[in-house]
């Protein structure tokens, strides 16, 4: 840990420089990908609950039927969820509070600069103003990434679920047929 900057009061705070804030960044980025990788495992794994339940119902076993609805609502539930870790709905302001992430953010710095030669004569700023936009972009990742992890959780859980269900569904028709 080194001393970035001062704050806002003056008094030096203990901080990540740049390379360990670059790092960071990286290590989340990675994650990110990870949770679409595991998101889309997600998806082929519903679509053998929904081949299970294609085969058909058997006929005259009520009960049987009602485990396959709630295993289809259950892998329904879990699709919606992967779908859900995979984008964001809400916009990040709402879910995880205004951070000013200027560079970082695309809309904002197309915005902020005409074209490329604009920006090679502005960029970076001030150190402390790159820096403060890092921290702010790292904040917004990580908390994505938080909300991202747990939509996945989730989605996994739903997905027990459906299996166990639809498993059941099986094994009662195969007892009474």
């Amino acid at each position: 840990m080194s001393t970035t900057y001062p704050p806002e009061d003056g008094t030096p705070s203990q901080g990540l420089d740049r390379s360990e804030l670059q790092w960071q960044v990286d290590n989340y980025d990675q994650r990110r990908n990870s949770i679409a990788n595991r998101a889309s495992l997600i998806f082929v794994a519903n679509s053998i609950v929904f081949a299970a339940i294609a085969q058909g119902p058997t006929p005259g076993l009520w009960l049987v039927r009602i485990l396959e609805v709630l295993g289809l609502a259950a892998s329904l539930v879990s699709l919606i969820l992967a779908v859900l870790c995979t984008v964001n709905l809400l916009p990040q302001a709402s879910m995880f509070g205004e951070a000013d992430r200027g560079i970082f953010h695309p809309r904002k710095a197309r915005a902020k600069y005409r074209d490329a030669a604009d920006f090679a004569e502005k960029f970076p700023g001030s150190q402390r103003e790159l820096n403060l936009n890092i921290k702010h972009h790292l904040w917004i990742i990580m908390c994505e990434y938080g909300h991202r992890y747990r939509m996945l959780r989730y989605s996994c859980m739903a997905l027990i679920a459906a299996f166990a269900l639809i498993s059941l569904a099986n094994a009662i028709a195969k007892l009474f047929s």
